[in-house]
């Protein structure tokens, strides 16, 4: 999940360590954290182009000096990212990324939109309009006859209906010797070669 915030490197607790009070070695009373923090540090780099039209539609700017652009005001957090270079076990890093991501939604319906934003990835665009409509086998021809990349077919397919046998034979058609081994997407392919 992407974040973006009006603030030049903006700091955001998203998981806080649990507060506890227990007797220490001394039999003082004292309190101590338990668990994980994480912070979610944006940075002033990484703004992706989708990205500046919806942060100068959502952001006010008002007070900035004349002739400061405000996307050096803005920053960034990606939690994919972060849950990267922080944990080195997968399985936890998943677990971690979901954790921060809803924690990130919770967050922000607190806040509303003036201390940062969630942006969603932009759709891949449709390859031509009857696609949604077309089974596998009209899509393999069409996408041949009318010449469309056959990456453009294959991020859509694996965004919105993910059908294996138009991904694998898309895929085959990207990149035909790494397919060469597999007689079934080698088929697949030459339906819409």
């Amino acid at each position: 999940m992407r974040c973006l915030s009006p603030y030049s490197n903006y700091a955001l607790q998203v998981i806080a360590p649990q507060v506890k009070r227990g007797v220490n070695q001394q039999g003082v009373l004292s309190e101590y954290q338990e668990g994980i923090e994480v912070i979610a540090q944006f940075r002033r780099s990484g703004l992706l182009e989708h990205e500046i039209e919806v942060a100068l539609l959502t952001f006010n700017f008002g007070g900035l000096p004349e002739n400061v652009n405000p996307l050096t005001r803005i920053s960034v957090f990606d939690s994919e990212v972060f849950c990267e270079e922080t944990y080195e076990d997968e399985e936890t890093r998943a677990a971690m990324q979901e954790r921060i991501d809803q924690r990130l939604v919770k967050l922000q319906e607190k806040r509303g939109q003036s201390e940062f934003i969630i942006v969603e990835a932009p759709l891949k665009p449709i390859p031509w309009p009857s696609y949604d409509k077309n089974d596998a086998e009209k899509i393999l021809e069409l996408q041949a006859e009318l010449e469309i990349a056959p990456e453009v077919v294959r991020l859509y397919e694996e965004e919105n209906k993910g059908r294996t046998e138009i991904i694998e034979a898309m895929l085959a058609l990207e990149d035909p010797e790494a397919h060469a081994e597999d007689p079934e997407v080698r088929e697949g392919a030459t339906v819409g070669a």
